[in-house]
């Protein structure tokens, strides 16, 4: 009986003394707007991380701007997020005469333990150097668990 106990009250002891998963989660946003008063040579970007989940970690981001499926640069830094703390920031983006016309794509990706998030967004420069649009890329909708019940259905 003595031997019953310890071998259930022992695990027991020890999962209870063990610390919490901690839950991970991050949230990027990225926006822009040309800079009013300027014949949009330049292109302020306004950018927000969240750590939604409940503990402070270390986050890896990754940028690139990419014309086309031609990836013009990359850049990767780590960051310490705090839990439920906000950071964000604005970048005044110049737009020199010796970028090509085009579409350009933007993209900041974070991960932050076993979550991720990504925001695109597409910069389109004319002719004469004028940025002529900017568009935030819809961000994947999630999916809802279904049953293979609710599957066999839609193909009834």
């Amino acid at each position: 009986m003595r031997k019953l106990l310890f071998g259930v009250l022992l695990p027991a002891l020890f999962l209870a003394s063990a610390p919490a998963a901690a839950v991970d989660c991050i949230d990027v946003e990225l926006d822009a707007a040309p800079i009013p008063g300027d014949p949009f040579n330049y292109l302020q970007i306004t950018w927000s991380v969240l750590n939604c989940g409940d503990a402070t970690g270390r986050a890896d981001f990754t940028l690139t701007l990419q014309r086309g499926f031609d990836y013009l640069a990359s850049m990767s830094f780590r960051a310490y997020l705090p839990a439920g703390d906000p950071v964000g920031g604005r970048i005044k983006l110049p737009v020199v005469c010796c970028i090509p016309a085009g579409m350009y794509t933007l993209c900041v990706k974070a991960e932050l333990g076993t979550a991720s998030d990504m925001a695109c967004a597409t910069i389109v420069v004319d002719e004469a150097n004028n940025i002529t649009a900017f568009t935030n890329l819809p961000e994947p909708i999630a999916v809802e668990p279904a049953s293979w019940g609710s599957i066999k259905s839609l193909f009834r």
